[in-house]
């Protein structure tokens, strides 16, 4: 061996990385798991997740789905709705990670999953931990459904439709004075918060009003020759007045705004 320090190579010291006791999950809100089942595979191969926790899996069969949802290397515990459409809660737990679900705590109405985990690695004095996958979904108590206001505005605007025909009052009239008002009701408050299935439900009532005028033309045709606009490109003016106050600090209703969080 030379003594001469020049003639010595340098040898980089590897740094043992940081380490990682718990199981690393992620979670998705997936409105209807088999159509996307193609692409959480994609993730869950790339990112390689412990725990993958999902809600609205709107599964109602899972015999019938077991074989599609499948995902090499990883077991599926599913909790589906028993009442109603939509919901449903699931867990994808990788197969080295030893579980079971706990099924004794589970509520028939509402939408959550507890299972019990044994992985390869905890923290010390931590032999298994609990997991929960909870949804709180629109439909989890009777305060305020944004859900049940969708369909209750539905029925009140099909009655009026209704009303107006036996009247033989003027369809485009009917709609415009009665009906949308009534679709449009709150809509300022839920519009964020109305999902894909609840818009498209507000906006059949329309589709059924210019189906009644002009029988052969689609939809959008119908729009553009009785000048109006969808329903929902008539939700978002509420997002953009919103925004002109919240961006115009001297907006007459500026100061009606709460103060902004600057600790976040």
């Amino acid at each position: 061996m030379s003594r001469s320090l020049a003639q010595l190579r340098h040898v980089p010291i590897s740094r043992q990385p940081n380490k990682v006791f718990c199981p690393t999950f992620a979670l998705a809100n997936m409105m209807s798991l088999s159509p996307k089942i193609g692409e959480l595979r994609c993730f869950i191969n790339d990112k390689r997740p412990d725990l993958v926790s999902l809600t609205e899996t709107w599964i109602y069969d899972s015999d019938a789905y077991d074989h599609h949802l499948h995902i090499p290397s990883n077991n599926l515990i599913l909790k589906n709705r028993a009442l109603g459409i939509h919901g449903g809660v699931g867990l994808y737990i990788k197969s080295k990670i030893k579980f079971k679900a706990l099924t004794d705590l589970y509520h028939p109405s509402l939408e959550m999953l507890w299972a019990y985990l044994r992985p390869s690695r905890l923290p010390r004095g931590y032999p298994s931990i609990v997991f929960g996958t909870v949804y709180h979904s629109f439909q989890c108590t009777d305060n305020l459904l944004w859900n049940n206001h969708i369909s209750d505005i539905i029925k009140k605007a099909n009655k009026k439709l209704y009303t107006g025909l036996v009247f033989r009052m003027t369809t485009f009239l009917i709609f415009i004075v009665h009906l949308r008002p009534v679709l449009e009701n709150c809509a300022p408050v839920f519009h964020h918060s109305l999902p894909a299935y609840g818009s498209d439900d507000v906006e059949g009532v329309q589709k059924r009003v210019l189906s009644i005028i002009n029988p052969l033309a689609p939809f959008c045709d119908n729009l553009s020759c009785c000048k109006l606009s969808s329903l929902k490109e008539r939700r978002s003016l509420c997002e953009k007045l919103f925004n002109s106050i919240m961006l115009d600090s001297s907006h007459k209703l500026y100061k009606l705004l709460p103060q902004k969080n600057i600790n976040t």
